[in-house]
């Protein structure tokens, strides 16, 4: 599950009359074909942005948007952000989830990178960027098992 971004027109140039897009972030090892978009996607190493031209990316200790993965201490979220030429960040929220709590959602940071101590238990991050011309990126979310003890790490989630 991600954000994806779109448009519902009925114009002749309908692919492309605005600049909404759900985007697929293809790691540089990852062959730019159909099999390598399906993993992309199966990965769930997307974003969604209303600027066809910006990118964004969030990780998680090394790990990218979309994959799911035990944290048995500090989480470092960094988030990257690549925009049209004249383009720059206005304002970045990473956010917080928590399975199970109907989409209630706590900003935890208003910076690129940000290191925290989760709760034990299961998590969900996710970052939004607002450009200085007002269009919005979401990344995909990362998530989180976050255990109590090291040793509890040395064990599949």
């Amino acid at each position: 599950m991600a954000f994806s971004s779109g448009q519902d027109n009925h114009c002749a140039n309908w692919g492309a009359s605005y600049s909404n897009r759900s985007a697929i972030l293809l790691p540089s090892e990852t062959p730019f074909d159909h099999a390598g978009v399906l993993a992309a996607l199966r990965a769930r190493r997307v974003f969604a942005t209303m600027d066809k031209q910006s990118r964004f990316m969030l990780t998680a200790n090394g790990h990218l948007m979309g994959e799911r993965f035990a944290s048995c201490g500090p989480l470092t979220l960094s988030v990257r952000y690549a925009g049209a030429p004249g383009r720059a960040p206005a304002e970045l929220t990473v956010i917080e989830g928590v399975p199970g709590r109907n989409g209630t959602v706590t900003e935890l940071a208003r910076t690129a990178d940000t290191t925290l101590l989760p709760a034990p238990g299961e998590h969900f991050h996710y970052a939004r960027l607002t450009q200085d011309d007002g269009k919005l990126l979401w990344s995909a979310p990362v998530w989180i098992s976050q255990r109590s003890a090291p040793l509890s790490c040395a064990v599949p989630p």
